[in-house]
């Protein structure tokens, strides 16, 4: 029985880490999608019967259906999202805190909604959503209820009080890539 070598030398862990790092944005975050097994996106379709559906693609490029959320769970879902993104806000670049991101951004609008002529809207980036609740969310008529109620959550979250007196009826959200 022979056994049979490999020529290529081996690989250091570290020279393989540098190499992922200097890897181009997109194709780094297609790496981890890879890895997380995550979805690469979404396709809106139609059936026969004329009842949409979203085929999801997950990172081995097998599309599945998935059945549509209900608009509560769409809600749901969306204002834990809200809730749960965080970001770092830096300081010259050297140190930086974390934030809530979208606690932040409503705590700076919470004074303006209720008077600033146009109404400033409440930005929702698309990028802090996961794949299936982006496509949920992209098709849906009109997702202005859905992202009303949830990003009405955090409002009232900081002063409920506030949120149902004067910003509850002025709140415009908007998705924003």
């Amino acid at each position: 029985m022979t056994s049979t070598t490999s020529s290529a030398p081996p690989i250091d862990r570290h020279d393989l880490i540098d190499a992922i790092l200097e890897l181009p944005e997109n194709d780094f975050l297609d790496l981890v999608d890879i890895r997380l097994n995550r979805p690469k996106g979404f396709r809106q379709l139609t059936n026969i019967l004329g009842e949409e559906y979203i085929e999801i693609i997950d990172a081995n490029d097998k599309p599945s259906i998935v059945e549509r959320l209900a608009e509560s769970a769409l809600v749901d879902e969306l204002a834990f999202q809200l809730k749960t993104t965080k970001s770092i806000v830096s300081h010259k670049g050297r140190c930086g805190i974390v934030v809530h991101k979208y606690y932040d951004r409503a705590l700076a609008l919470r004074k303006w909604i209720p008077i600033a002529k146009p109404v400033p809207k409440f930005k929702i980036n698309l990028s802090d959503l996961n794949t299936r609740l982006a496509a949920e969310l992209w098709c849906l008529k009109d997702p202005q209820y859905v992202l009303k109620e949830a990003v009405g959550r955090i409002f009232e979250n900081i002063d409920e009080r506030q949120y149902h007196q004067s910003i509850a009826r002025k709140l415009r959200v908007e998705l924003v890539k």
